[in-house]
């Protein structure tokens, strides 16, 4: 009736058993770990569980110089362990589907997490495809809505994601617009963010409608915009690696 909420500070989970009996025979046993929290946006910040929250964050790729994206359970627990030492408290799952075991370990050790639908660039000048297609075809809202809502399918039941993120860096527009509507149908107890550029000249589409806003490279201004901003405002990269040589 009053369960102990789970925060960074306290990760505090509970264990769910679910149970397919059939005519007296158990079928299937699912063991999950939960948590219990409240997030909510007021003006330009957001709230878990009635109190105000700063991200200190960073993008994180599933990626290992000797095995690429076959990672096991020593490096997700490494870099949850290495986050939390450092004193991060935000992880950005740019920009495809993370293990689902790195997630839990978030929810064990206090991490919060942005999860990002696997769709990057659509509409972006730096994929070539939009220099013959139009990204705002109808024919791109079944493959761009399936992979947004399989994310937030897949994910929905971790505690320590608190933000979903619909694309990396793609152009709004009225197909973006529909699949927005059905996430928040769909799981209303997360805002959403879409990365973009919240403000300034450089691929601005004027997004208006998620409850997160974003900038990516904001500069040395970039924190006193966002104390002024209407909503709250993640600078989603700033210090961006040297990985085009």
């Amino acid at each position: 009736a009053k369960p102990a909420l789970w925060d960074p500070e306290h990760p505090i989970l509970y264990d769910v058993f679910v149970m397919l009996e059939a005519d007296g025979e158990t079928l299937e046993k699912i063991h999950r770990k939960i948590g219990f929290r409240e997030i909510t946006v007021a003006g330009n910040q957001v709230f878990v569980n009635g109190k105000p929250i700063k991200l200190r964050g960073v993008n994180r790729h599933e990626v290992h110089p000797t095995k690429g994206r076959s990672l096991s359970m020593e490096e997700w627990s490494a870099d949850a362990r290495l986050f939390k030492e450092a004193n991060v408290n935000y992880i950005r799952t740019s920009h495809y589907p993370p293990a689902e075991e790195f997630i839990a370990l978030c929810d064990s050790i206090g991490l919060f997490v942005e999860c990002e639908a696997p769709v990057c660039w659509v509409g972006h000048g730096a994929n070539d495809r939009w220099k013959v297609e139009d990204p705002h075809d109808n024919k791109f809202y079944p493959l761009i809505r399936q992979q947004v809502l399989e994310t937030v399918a897949q994910y929905r039941n971790h505690p320590s994601i608190i933000i979903w993120s619909m694309a990396n860096e793609s152009a709004w527009g009225q197909i973006w617009q529909r699949v927005l509507k059905e996430v928040n149908q769909t799981d209303a107890s997360r805002p959403v963010s879409f990365h973009d550029q919240g403000y300034g000249g450089f691929n601005n589409f004027g997004i208006k409608t998620t409850q997160i806003a974003n900038i990516h490279y904001p500069g040395p201004k970039g924190p006193a915009v966002a104390w002024k901003f209407e909503k709250p405002l993640l600078f989603g990269e700033y210090a961006h690696l040297n990985t085009y040589n």
